[in-house]
């Protein structure tokens, strides 16, 4: 038991100087573990820190994984572990041949879920908190390929995803293709604050695809609620 924790803080330690992870996924390992798009697990040439502290990382990451023996939910397309010795989960996602396309730790806090319609899979990683909204990303098990993060609340109907853009003073509806933004891309602006996220209380796709529906609350007016649909051209 005291070689896992000694384990656990090495790697805790190590995170810090790794850097906690921005609202836009960037390319290289994230702070919960998770390997962003574009990165293999074994890939740590985009990582600023000395090879020394690569494999320090890496030995005492598998170690840790180790822990995890047993199997809580096992899918063709992904696997969930459980650990004796610690809270949380720990997450493999295949795809369709296989491959392994993503793996991480999910600790006791927050929502944490997989899902998958058709060969699209959905990993729901929150993090706990008072107005500290999950991240989503999303795999096409056939194609073999993984989205950035996305903040939720978000909508998802085959490969388009519906989310808010709150990066300015102003906010936006972003309607893009998940893996691809050149395919498909509309933003709605001009309506929306930076406070929308704690606002929002649904956002959905309608049945045909073709337009988005959100409902939420004024922003100096809670008992106000706002119903709005935008079309997609």
């Amino acid at each position: 038991m005291k070689k896992y924790i000694c384990l656990l803080l090495v790697l805790l330690c190590f995170l810090s100087l790794v850097g906690c992870k921005s609202d836009r996924a960037v390319d290289g390992i994230s702070s919960d573990n998770s390997f962003e798009s574009n990165t293999t697990p074994n890939d740590t040439s985009k990582i600023n820190v000395s090879e020394a502290q690569k494999d320090a990382y890496f030995n005492t990451f598998e170690n840790f994984e180790r822990t995890f023996t047993t199997v809580r939910v096992n899918e063709k397309n992904f696997l969930i572990k459980t650990s004796a010795d610690f809270a949380g989960d720990f997450y493999e996602i295949y795809d369709n041949n296989g491959n392994l396309l993503d793996k991480g730790f999910h600790g006791w806090r927050g929502s944490f879920d997989i899902t998958k319609e058709n060969d699209i899979i959905t990993l729901e990683y929150g993090y706990g908190g008072t107005n500290v909204h999950p991240k989503f990303r999303l795999y096409d098990a056939q194609k073999g390929i993984a989205s950035r993060y996305f903040e939720g609340p978000i909508a998802v109907n085959g490969t388009l995803i519906a989310y808010f853009d709150v990066s300015n003073e102003e906010a936006s509806l972003i309607v893009q293709d998940v893996f691809d933004v050149e395919k498909n891309y509309k933003e709605f602006s001009g309506k929306f604050d930076r406070f929308i996220l704690m606002k929002i209380q649904e956002i959905s796709f309608c049945e045909d695809g073709t337009k988005i529906h959100i409902k939420y609350c004024e922003t100096n007016n809670e008992s106000n609620i706002i119903e709005e649909t935008f079309i997609l051209d």
